[in-house]
């Protein structure tokens, strides 16, 4: 069944859409009498259900299922179902389709391994895509001539493969190598009856087998470029803690991804390379571990134009000039500067809402123009949102709209990990979803419901119209300008960028920010509301406050459940005392690390908080290096201790001396130990392990899975469930800005770090932040603690 090549979890809705568009494709090329007897009765075997139903309403939701994986980057993640999603448009590759499914499944169905299969899938959605690319276009066509209507075999297939390889030269033949080489693979392995050339790389030096991760590109971003992705590796995130597989050896910290980015008004095209960490945690959704992480290094490789002249391109030094250009207008971009000229100036503002008013009644691009105005959404990113009758019909990911009487409310939901708990811990969270609602203004004459057309003719109307108002008014239109207005607007009002992320529905501007926020709905309305009264001129209701909803993150514990979990470690510490020194040191270590993760933020990695040199007791301060990667700067940060977890690491250092002068005696090797942690030459977290000897202790690493080792059938929550809670409730608090949230997180993009050489941010806003956490210490009840279990004064 094709539900064994699906790799994310989707809602019933979705998957019933997907296995039914697959039974359709095989269905039809059944129904081909030219094709193979033996291709047919293949095909028909593997078609789970004959009855048609509704093809609209299928095709139009896997189109939101397509876009919702794009706008969310898990298309990487979710090759099968990308695969049916894209809809063959000519009888040459609705047969290749066919083929390709049917040998997907049953190569899957054979060998029981969806790496290739997977492959073979993502190439056939990227030679589709390629069409509409100006720098692929031709050489896609030109592999579409060699296909068939009809396939009489699979050997048939492979023959025609060779042929176009044969037939082809240079780039063109580079080209096809990498859209059909993974299907020719599989057939291939389907004649011979066994996997073919595996490839595995491993040394003597201990190097880990890499064959999950391969640059391919696969993965449209918002903004019009292009993310490569790990297809080869199928990943399943149920949402439930504690059944993510291993993704990767820890021995392979890297991965390259590639995003080409296209040209545009705004920005010069390049190829941005990112070696981002290969996870080697499987106690958190891998999903979001991975945002969390970000990337741990971004180089630019720059192409002139074609135009260009041939020493000019050949030149070395002309090229770092033209790379460290746009490397200066990416940054210039992630600013959001007001005075960049690819923004829209009030003038602007005024003439386009003016214009567009005029027009809107009878023309179709004015309106969604409008809209992309009011939304922050490019047109054709609107055709993808799914009319609804009413708020409540509305509980799917990605986007919808219902009109009101003198607005059309716009919903929008991310996809984020469930983190379903079992029944017993349920309590413990505050799981809502509700959507984001903006309403739009627009009276009642003019309201309707989007239109049915082609997205790329729909923005070729409206760049006609737009060249019209520009030449008419003197502006500098684009719709590139408009669609970025809102998010632009609010950034200058200094509105978190998670908000603005949700408003606008471009997960983009802050990827990592959204994994670890609940949002309420009062919030949202009120930055909305600022941006509808001051630049689309209407009049706008206060919010009812009262009527607070909340969305966003499933992993937000309750303020009760934070105190009872503290209040656990604090009477286990006290429970320990007298059952043997390794057991108070080890139940005192997770307090301790428990107690610091929630004043900090730290991530739970391996070896926390390094060792003692990056404490500054003095002065309240600690040096953070806390992600996958902790190679660059990137991955670190600087932040203001509160007087609670100060008083923690002074008590604790108390422990490691007392345990230093205890160990004298009995293990003088392990005292050594000791004191190479107090002398900051070793991690300042460790376990301990006992053998059979007296004397025989040993030092073990203090991990993830150690963590959730501790709390194995007491409680089942991720390790970074504080992260979750420290997040939402910095954003719920005044005077501090999502700016200061953001660094203190580790999240800041680059171009917008705080204390930074072009940062506005002082470290003002940090001590803020370390008060606020210590006022809510104080309020949970979490105190520092002695070794002995006892409350310090």
């Amino acid at each position: 069944m094709i539900n064994a090549l699906f790799t994310i979890r989707q809602d019933p809705t979705t998957i019933g859409a997907l296995v039914q568009r697959a039974n359709r494709i095989l269905i039809k090329f059944t129904e081909n009498a030219d094709n193979g007897t033996t291709l047919i009765h293949l095909a028909q075997k593997h078609i789970t259900d004959k009855t048609i139903g509704d093809r609209p309403a299928e095709d139009q939701k896997l189109l939101q299922t397509l876009e919702s994986l794009r706008g969310d980057k898990k298309i990487s993640e979710a090759q099968a179902e990308a695969f049916l999603c894209t809809p063959a448009d000519t009888l040459e590759l609705q047969s290749f389709q066919a083929v390709v499914l049917l040998a997907a499944l049953e190569h899957h169905k054979r060998f029981g391994k969806p790496e290739r299969p997977l492959r073979a899938m993502m190439v056939f959605r990227l030679l589709y895509e390629d069409r509409t690319k100006s720098q692929k276009r031709l050489r896609a066509i030109e592999v579409d001539k060699y296909l068939a209507v009809a396939w009489h075999s699979v050997e048939e297939i492979v023959s025609r493969i060779d042929l176009i390889f044969e037939e082809l030269s240079d780039d063109s033949l580079s080209y096809a190598h990498q859209r059909l080489m993974p299907v020719r693979r599989i057939l291939r392995d389907l004649i011979a009856e066994s996997l073919e050339n595996l490839r595995t790389s491993s040394s003597s030096s201990g190097e880990a087998v890499i064959d999950a991760y391969k640059l391919a590109a696969g993965h449209e971003k918002p903004t019009g470029s292009l993310r490569t992705g790990d297809t080869n590796q199928a990943i399943e995130s149920y949402g439930d803690f504690g059944s993510y597989p291993d993704v990767a050896s820890a021995a392979e910290p890297d991965q390259l991804h590639g995003d080409d980015v296209a040209e545009t008004e705004d920005a010069p095209a390049y190829i941005e390379l990112s070696a981002q960490p290969i996870l080697s945690d499987t106690t958190q959704d891998p999903s979001e571990r991975r945002a969390d992480n970000q990337t741990s290094g971004v180089f630019l490789a720059t192409q002139f134009e074609r135009s260009a002249p041939a020493s000019l391109r050949r030149s070395h030094v002309l090229s770092a000039v033209h790379a460290k250009t746009v490397a200066g207008s990416i940054e210039r971009r992630e600013k959001r500067l007001i005075c960049l000229t690819n923004r829209l100036s009030k003038y602007e503002t005024e003439i386009l809402i003016s214009e567009l008013k005029s027009r809107m009644q009878q023309c179709d691009a004015s309106y969604m123009l409008y809209l992309a105005l009011a939304t922050g959404r490019k047109p054709a990113k609107l055709l993808q949102a799914r009319p609804v009758a009413a708020y409540r019909d509305f509980q799917e990911v990605g986007s919808g709209y219902f009109l009101g009487t003198q607005e059309i409310y716009w919903l929008y939901r991310q996809a984020l990990p469930a983190h379903r708990l079992p029944k017993s811990h349920r309590s413990l969270l505050d799981q809502q979803q509700t959507p984001v609602v903006l309403p739009v203004p627009c009276s009642a004459e003019v309201m309707r419901r989007l239109p049915e057309t082609d997205s790329q003719e729909l923005e070729l109307q409206a760049e006609v119209l737009l060249k019209k108002i520009n030449k008419a008014n003197s502006t500098n239109l684009s719709i590139g300008k408009i669609a970025d207005h809102l998010a632009n607007f609010l950034h200058h009002q200094g509105v978190d960028d998670v908000l603005i992320a949700l408003i606008t529905g471009n997960p983009d501007i802050q990827e990592a920010g959204l994994y670890y926020t609940q949002y309420d709905s009062v919030s949202i309305y009120k930055a909305y509301q600022r941006y509808r009264e001051k630049e689309l001129r209407a009049e706008t209701q206060d919010p009812i406050e009262s009527k607070v909803a909340l969305g966003g993150s499933q992993l937000v514990v309750t303020e009760n459940a934070v105190t009872g979990i503290f209040d656990h470690l604090q009477k286990n510490v006290q429970a320990l005392q007298g059952q043997g020194w390794d057991k108070v040191h080890y139940g005192y270590v997770m307090y301790v690390l428990h107690l610091l993760n929630f004043t900090t933020g730290h991530r739970p990695v391996r070896d926390p908080f390094d060792d003692i040199e990056h404490i500054d007791l003095i002065s309240k301060k600690i040096f953070i290096s806390d992600k996958e990667s902790r190679l660059t700067t990137s991955s670190a940060r600087t932040l203001v201790l509160p007087d609670i977890a100060v008083t923690q690491i002074g008590l604790y250092i108390e422990h490691l001396e007392k345990l230093h002068v205890q160990m004298q005696s009995l293990s003088p090797e392990f005292a050594q130990q000791v004191s190479s942690v107090l002398n900051g030459k070793s991690p300042l977290f460790f376990l301990i392990d006992r053998g059979s000897a007296i004397d025989d202790i040993r030092m073990a690493q203090l991990s993830p899975k150690s963590v959730v080792h501790f709390w194995s059938g007491v409680l089942d929550l991720p390790p970074n469930w504080h992260r979750h809670f420290l997040r939402t409730y910095l954003s719920q608090q005044k005077m501090v800005s999502g700016e200061s949230i953001d660094t203190w997180m580790g999240h800041a993009k680059p171009g917008q770090e705080g204390l930074t050489r072009y940062s506005g941010m002082s470290i003002k806003s940090l001590e803020t932040i370390a008060l606020k956490i210590e006022q809510l210490c104080i309020k949970l009840k979490i105190i520092p603690l002695t070794s002995q279990g006892r409350s310090d004064g």
